[in-house]
Order: C-alpha cells, then sequence, then structure tokens
C-alpha cells in the first residue's frame, strides 16, 4: 500500500527542514571544520549528500506542479473539485516545501567550506539557481493558466436566498411584526432576487479564487535571494580591490572610476 500525499508532504517537509539546520550547523563552525582537513572532506560529502536529496525533492516539487495543471485539462469538473485544486494550487506555491527547496539546493553548494568562490564556480551556480527557477515557472504558469479557465467556467449558485437587510423598521406588536416579516422574507424569495443573489455570490467566489490564484509564490524571491548572495560573494571575492573595518562591519569595496560610481558592498 503506497503512502498518501497527505502523509508523504509532511515527511518531505521534515527532512528538508534538518537538513537546512545541518547547512546552518556547518556554516557556524566554518572555523573548526576549516582547520581539520579530514572533518572538511567529510563536511564535503555531507553538503553533496544534502544538495542531491533536496534537488530531488526540489524536482518533485516542480514535477507535482506540472501533473496539477495536466489534471485540470478535460470536460466537466464539479465546483467542488475546482475548489480543491485551487487549494492544492496555493499550498503547493506558498508552503514551507516550495520554501524551502530552493534554499536547502542554493545553500548545499558548500561556498564557504570547498573555498571555491571562483567566478567559474560562482557562475556555475547562478545559472543553477536560474535554470530551477525558469523550470519551476514554467510548470507553475501552465497550471495557472488552466486553474483560471476551470474557475471561469464554475457553474457557480445558480439561485440563493439573499440576506436580511434592515429597513429600518421598528417593532410594535405581535400581529403588525409578523406581517412586516412576511412581507420582508416574500421580497427576498422573488425570482430575480434569489437569482440575482447567487449571480453575486458566483461572482465573489470566482474572484476570491482568481486572486488566490494569481498570488505571487514565494519561491521566485527566495530564488532573488539567492542569487543575491551569490552576487555578494562574487564582488567580495574577484571583483573588490579594498576592505573597510567600520562601525558597520567589514565592507568589500571597489574604488571609483572616472565612468562609474563606487560599488559597495556588505559582506
Amino acid at each position: 500500500m503506497q503512502p498518501s500525499r497527505e502523509t508523504c508532504e509532511p515527511t518531505r517537509e521534515a527532512k528538508l527542514e534538518v537538513q537546512f539546520e545541518k547547512l546552518q550547523e556547518y556554516a557556524s563552525h566554518y572555523d573548526e571544520i576549516a582547520a581539520d582537513p579530514a572533518r572538511r572532506q567529510a563536511v564535503l560529502n555531507g553538503i553533496e549528500h544534502i544538495g542531491i536529496g533536496a534537488l530531488e525533492r526540489w524536482k518533485f516539487q516542480a514535477k507535482s506542479m506540472e501533473l496539477l495543471g495536466d489534471s485540470l485539462h478535460g470536460e466537466f469538473m464539479d465546483d467542488h473539485t475546482v475548489v480543491a485544486k485551487v487549494d492544492e494550487f496555493r499550498l503547493r506555491g506558498q508552503g514551507g516545501y516550495g520554501r524551502l527547496c530552493p534554499v536547502c539546493c542554493g545553500r548545499a553548494g558548500g561556498h564557504a567550506v570547498s573555498q571555491d568562490f571562483s567566478p567559474e564556480r560562482l557562475k556555475m551556480e547562478r545559472e543553477r539557481a536560474n535554470k530551477r527557477l525558469k523550470e519551476y515557472n514554467k510548470a507553475r504558469s501552465a497550471a495557472q493558466v488552466s486553474m483560471d479557465d476551470r474557475v471561469e467556467r464554475m457553474v457557480g449558485n445558480i439561485a440563493a436566498i439573499p440576506e436580511e437587510v434592515d429597513d429600518g423598521y421598528e417593532r410594535q406588536n405581535p400581529i403588525f411584526d409578523a406581517v412586516h416579516d412576511a412581507a420582508a422574507l416574500a421580497n427576498r424569495l422573488t425570482p430575480l432576487a434569489v437569482i440575482g443573489e447567487g449571480r453575486r455570490q458566483t461572482k465573489l467566489r470566482k474572484k476570491n479564487l482568481y486572486e488566490a490564484v494569481s498570488k505571487e509564490s514565494p519561491v521566485k524571491d527566495i530564488a532573488d535571494a539567492e542569487t543575491r548572495v551569490i552576487d555578494r560573494l562574487d564582488f567580495a571575492y574577484n571583483k573588490a580591490d579594498s576592505i573597510l573595518v567600520d562601525e558597520q562591519g567589514i565592507r568589500f569595496l571597489k574604488k571609483r572610476n572616472t565612468e562609474s560610481a563606487a560599488e559597495d558592498e556588505e559582506k
């Protein structure tokens, strides 16, 4: 018997969290690791293992989004299923698993431990980050187009009873009150009223679903942050020509020239 997706997802996310914590531990003990060649090699092997595992899970994430898009094709799909698909789409893009995957993949390069900050290595890491983002965005965009089409084709509420509104009537006695309430209810139950309310609720429901589908995924922001880290490393180790130490910390600088302003990056 295969484990359900509901069981697998928390397990995958938990593994990613453990791996991310392990990478943070390596970074916090960098001096100790660098001083011991045997330990340094062991850590590099560990980072490589984490990188492979995280990349596998990233591929799973992108493939799952692609399969979700494929599942939206076909003929009829009832409203309940469409709403469930929207929820799945939103959770796949916004959930912790989607956030941690690119982080683990990016941090698994082992720049600090390997001490390889060459332009070639950093260019390769940047290309990898861009490739992962492009792969995910392609799957997500296709699913988003199909999801919008499914939302548009939802049947919605054909009829619904409008909510009671306050017409300013003040309670007087049981007889007059009963007559008023009966008249108010009759007005709410007219064909035009119930059809109009059904359309209004359907329009509002579709609007909320469109917004849920169109909401930006944090994956792009995290991928952009990863690229910025690579750019800072590239600047510090390959472009800066001086270091400034002051109350703001350690800053890597590149001297001004006649054609461009100084570049200033904080470590």
